[in-house]
């Protein structure tokens, strides 16, 4: 359930990604890991030697896996609509259709972006999944996005 959990402010993850950090130090045997001998060494090089996501990334991948779900239909009937496709908001050109690019060449209903929302609150409701789900999934490179299986979210 960390797609839910996983949203909430950035104060209450770090404790746990500077958990995840100290850890990652621990298994590759770095000496520095305690501070001691000096300031730890970066821990990104580190995640990718060992090819382990990070926590933020993990809590990405999760809302992409769950707005592919819900696409798809692969969820419990209450959350097949809780994404929207801008095209069936509007048929008209905006930049949530154009996937950032600006092009005339790109096919505007075959982008497959959500709709975002709009949110009354700034602390909780940009936070909910209804608004992150869409921005997450409005990031993914369009080909991902229009894949037929679930094996590039994997």
């Amino acid at each position: 359930a960390i797609q839910v959990w996983g949203l909430t402010f950035d104060c209450n993850l770090d404790k746990l990604i500077v958990l995840q950090k100290k850890t990652i130090r621990m298994m590759t045997f770095n000496k520095t890991y305690f501070s001691i001998n000096g300031p730890p060494v970066h821990t990104a090089p580190l995640f990718k030697e060992l090819n382990i996501l990070k926590l933020e990334d993990v809590i990405e991948l999760r809302v992409a896996q769950f707005a592919y779900d819900c696409i798809h239909k692969y969820t419990p009937r209450q959350f097949h609509d809780w994404f929207i496709s801008t095209q069936s908001i509007h048929s008209h050109r905006t930049r949530s259709n154009t996937n950032g690019f600006g092009s005339n060449n790109v096919d505007m209903l075959a982008t497959g972006n959500l709709f975002i929302p709009l949110v009354r609150t700034t602390h909780y409701g940009l936070k909910a999944i209804k608004v992150c789900g869409p921005k997450i999934w409005n990031k993914i490179p369009t080909e991902i996005r229009n894949s037929v299986s679930r094996k590039p979210f994997a």
